[in-house]
């Protein structure tokens, strides 16, 4: 899938792992998705459930709305509950190089990209906007 930033930017998801992705999770579901993957876990540990359901299950709960961020201008594309995309713009012109925003999303000269695993320690978490 390919967005287009209205600065002229290309927002590619064509591979796992991107820098510039993240999974957004409501505040109001982060409890009781919390206590379904506890629920599921015990499941599995405790044999009432085979693994591949219990794998199936969590992949399941955590089906999240996506929000990607313009590597050069910092635009949010954030999914509704429709998935319908909606651009959400910094409310000042910064300097894309110092501006804040999902680590390792900005572009700079001979920077390498970095995986993008362990930059989510936990599921919708969004970087201060300042």
């Amino acid at each position: 899938m390919k967005l287009q930033c209205p600065c002229g930017s290309i927002i590619s998801d064509s591979t796992d792992g991107l820098p510039c992705k993240a999974h957004l999770i409501p505040d109001q579901e982060w409890v009781p998705l919390s206590i379904s993957l506890e629920k599921v876990v015990a499941d599995a540990v405790s044999r009432r459930m085979e693994l591949e359901n219990a794998f199936m299950q969590i992949h399941l709960l955590l089906a999240s709305r996506l929000v990607y961020q313009c590597r050069d201008c910092g635009r949010l594309f954030v999914d509704d509950n429709q998935h319908n995309s909606h651009i959400y713009t910094p409310s000042s012109d910064v300097d894309p190089k110092t501006r804040k925003g999902f680590p390792g999303c900005h572009r700079s000269a001979g920077a390498k990209r970095t995986p993008g695993y362990d930059q989510w320690r936990i599921a919708g978490f969004l970087p201060p906007a300042n």
